[in-house]
């Protein structure tokens, strides 16, 4: 699940704050400010998946929202990495010591399957 929430909703008084709720087994892989120039994020799965879409199609929810599926996933597969990008031509991501020019991972919409790439 992926989720866009403002800035704004974690101005609270409480040290401790509910950024979302998650399903049973569900974990956050991470919590990050995105600001220009980052257009599109790149998700990742144990085997070897790689799904590119842009970060205007995850919609702005509340903080206490269950977030919107930004990758499908097999049964027994799992996201391992993800990277923010600027999707200019030319641009990289490092994976397992290898360079990817990011071209290489289709641009498509959110919650799709993803490309299997020969590393």
């Amino acid at each position: 699940m992926v989720k866009q929430v403002s800035g704004s909703e974690f101005l609270v008084t409480k040290k401790e704050v509910m950024a979302t709720k998650l399903n049973e087994d569900d974990q956050v892989l991470f919590v990050k400010e995105i600001e220009e120039p980052y257009t599109q994020l790149i998700l990742k799965s144990k085997k070897g998946m790689f799904h590119r879409f842009l970060i205007e199609e995850i919609p702005t929810k509340k903080k206490g929202a269950i977030g919107v599926r930004g990758m499908q996933l097999s049964k027994d597969d799992f996201l391992e990495t993800y990277w923010l990008v600027i999707g200019q031509a030319g641009e990289t991501i490092c994976y397992e010591e290898k360079v990817i020019a990011i071209s290489r991972v289709k641009l498509a919409k959110r919650d799709g399957k993803g490309t299997k790439l020969r590393l």
